[in-house]
């Protein structure tokens, strides 16, 4: 970042809270997550490590169990087919996963 590179009057940990507000929130293609602990990219997720490495940012204890298996659905886009929210896009292609029909 431009900010570290300069010289600047800024105490090294205000420079370092700066780079970390200009990284926060930038978006990404495939983000990762939900809820708060969402990283939206490459960028948000080295804001947050270094957010929480200068102790800005509590981290959580144990990560949260896995959903059970009921709960792990996949919803999708309505598939053309058979009409079900099952239509998602895998390995390249777009497939229900209800009906087989996909489209690559």
């Amino acid at each position: 970042s431009l900010t570290l590179r300069l010289p600047s009057t800024l105490s090294p940990q205000r420079r370092l809270e700066e780079v970390i507000s200009q990284l926060s929130r930038i978006g990404g293609a495939q983000p990762m997550g939900f809820g708060a602990g969402k990283i939206l990219s490459l960028p948000d997720a080295l804001a947050r490590t270094l957010a929480e490495h200068i102790g800005q940012v509590k981290t959580e204890g144990a990560p949260p169990s896995p959903p059970k298996l009921e709960e792990r659905r996949r919803i999708g886009d309505l598939c053309k087919e058979c009409g079900q929210a099952t239509f998602v896009y895998e390995e390249g292609c777009k497939k229900c996963l209800s009906c087989g029909f996909n489209e690559c």
